[in-house]
C-alpha cells in the first residue's frame, strides 16, 4: 500500500529530527496532525475490510513501539489510552460517519 510507504517516510523524517529532542507527547501530536492524514488520505474512496483496518491500526502501533521502546503490546496500548491517542482505524471510521 503507497500510504504506509508514505507514512513511515514522514514518520522516519520526524524521528530523524526530535527522537532525542522532544518529548514523546510532542512526537505523539506531530505524528497524529501531519502523518496520520497521509496514512489515511483517498481511503474514503474504497471499502476497506477488517483486514485492511486491521493493517492500518498495525502500522501505527510499529511506530507507537518504536516510540516508547517497547516491543510489548500491552504498554502501546496503555501509552495510547495515557495519552488519548485513537488508532487509525477509529479516526477513518469517525471521519466516514
Amino acid at each position: 500500500m503507497q500510504a504506509k510507504c508514505s507514512y513511515y517516510a514522514a514518520v522516519s523524517g520526524l524521528f530523524g529530527k526530535l527522537l532525542n529532542l522532544a518529548f514523546e507527547e510532542f512526537i505523539l501530536e506531530l505524528v497524529r496532525t501531519k502523518c496520520t492524514p497521509i496514512l489515511l488520505y483517498g481511503l474514503e474512496c474504497f471499502q476497506l475490510d477488517k483486514a485492511d483496518l486491521h493493517s492500518l491500526d498495525f502500522t501505527f502501533n510499529r511506530f507507537c513501539m518504536k516510540l516508547f521502546k517497547t516491543g510489548s503490546i500491552d504498554i502501546v496500548k496503555d501509552c495510547q489510552n495515557y495519552f488519548a491517542i485513537d488508532l487509525p482505524s477509529c479516526v477513518f471510521k469517525k471521519e466516514a460517519e
